[in-house]
């Protein structure tokens, strides 16, 4: 994100009081889609090596869009990891529609005691973008939740997604579309530092055509379609920082 970008996404918070009217109009037009439906874990078979996949996020990573968690992010990452391993893939998902890096740091002590994950996998963000959140406080909480997630579950390879496409969201009008498309990316810039800074951490790029076909009926959350290329994208970042156990 270059300067003149930069100034402009910090210079939006003077348009808090209308975007702020703004998105109330919009979330009253739109319908509220469920999260996806049936177990929040499971496995794809593979080879005798197994690797277990932790999933951590907002609506999105909850799988909101799709039918159930197997047509979501979770089942087609999963099916991903297993397609560029071979590996048979036990996979779970700890996610709810509405969080921030704050709100699921601090719902992490609802994961099991014993649980332990070889990738841990975060989608994050958007919410936060929708609360004006500035990337000072945003790379602090994510720190925080990857910090206390690892302790949690142990020091694995974690996956930083990018956001999807804020400032192509056919559900939002203008000029709230465009603002929060321009904090979206002011803090995926953070993101991507913040991998940079901490050992074992990855920024996953996402490069999806905004074309309507990537978007569920609210215009905002993915499509199925979109679920299936987004997990590709996250196994073949992850490819080369998984481990090889037999």
């Amino acid at each position: 994100m270059d300067a003149t970008g930069r100034f402009f996404a910090h210079s939006s918070v003077l348009l808090a009081p209308l975007l702020y009217a703004q998105g109330l109009y919009t979330r009253s037009k739109i319908s509220r889609l469920p999260e996806a439906r049936g177990p929040r874990k499971g496995r794809v078979m593979g080879s005798s090596n197994v690797l277990r996949v932790l999933l951590l996020g907002e609506s999105t990573v909850a799988g909101v869009g799709a039918a159930d968690h197997n047509e979501g992010l979770a089942g087609q990452t999963a099916v991903a990891v297993n397609g560029v391993t071979g590996a048979t893939v036990d996979w779970r998902v700890h996610a709810a529609n509405g969080l921030t890096a704050a709100g699921l740091r601090a719902s992490l002590k609802e994961l099991p005691a014993d649980i332990r994950a070889d990738l841990i996998v975060i989608g994050l963000g958007v919410n936060d973008v929708f609360r004006m959140q500035g990337p000072v406080q945003w790379e602090k909480d994510l720190r925080a939740l990857i910090d206390e997630v690892r302790e949690r579950c142990g020091f694995a390879p974690v996956m930083l997604s990018a956001m999807p496409p804020i400032g192509h969201f056919p559900g939002l009008p203008q000029p709230l579309r465009s603002v929060l498309g321009l904090r979206a990316r002011l803090l995926d810039d953070a993101t991507e530092k913040l991998a940079d800074k901490m050992a074992g951490v990855y920024f996953v790029p996402l490069q999806f055509d905004p074309d309507p076909s990537l978007f569920s009926s609210d215009g905002i959350h993915p499509s199925t379609k979109t679920y299936a290329l987004w997990g590709q994208a996250i196994a073949h970042a992850a490819l080369d920082h998984l481990p090889q156990r037999g």
